[in-house]
């Protein structure tokens, strides 16, 4: 029964069903418990860019913002990765999260959004000022720090083929 519990949280992340998410956190329900495909809340109101949850969440859990899924990933590689610029932007202005944050195996946001041809998060990072030009033939022209890290990072990778992030599918 508690699993089923459990994974009601996840249901009102994925419903983007506010009041009743509230709920199950007044009962003591964990945004960071994972399911069966090792998805947790988190992860699913990301991919899904439910930004209300996402602010509910920090203001209310301000360790929100080390978390890390199966694949290492933050919540802002998690926003690029999922092409969520609203989620993006939000983290970086209010949550001080830093865009040159590494995964375990050396990703960043920009080798994320560019292997994952995110073009609105490429969006974000040309108004930011990492990309300093538009997309030519899917090469940006990068501004020195950004090509150094890009160039640093390991850009081929596969994400959620053995964490299964079923919920989270990319369209």
């Amino acid at each position: 029964m508690k699993d089923k519990q459990d994974s009601l949280l996840i249901l009102a992340a994925m419903a983007d069903n506010k009041e009743f998410f509230i709920n199950l956190i007044k009962q003591g329900k964990s945004i960071f418990k994972r399911n069966r495909e090792g998805d947790t809340a988190l992860d699913i109101i990301v991919c899904n860019g439910h930004l209300d949850l996402l602010i509910l969440c920090m203001q209310l859990f301000p360790n929100c913002r080390n978390y890390r899924n199966l694949d290492d990933f933050n919540l802002l590689h998690l926003a690029a990765y999922f092409d969520q610029p609203e989620i993006m932007c939000w983290l970086l202005d209010h949550a001080s999260f830093d865009i040159e944050d590494k995964t375990e195996q050396g990703h960043h946001v920009l080798s994320i959004a560019l292997e994952s041809k995110c073009k609105s998060i490429l969006k974000v990072l040309l108004h930011r000022g990492i990309i300093t030009s538009e997309l030519l033939d899917n090469k940006p022209i990068l501004n020195p720090h950004a090509f150094m890290l890009y160039n640093q990072s390991k850009p081929s990778f596969e994400i959620g083929s053995e964490t299964g992030i079923s919920a989270c599918k990319r369209p």
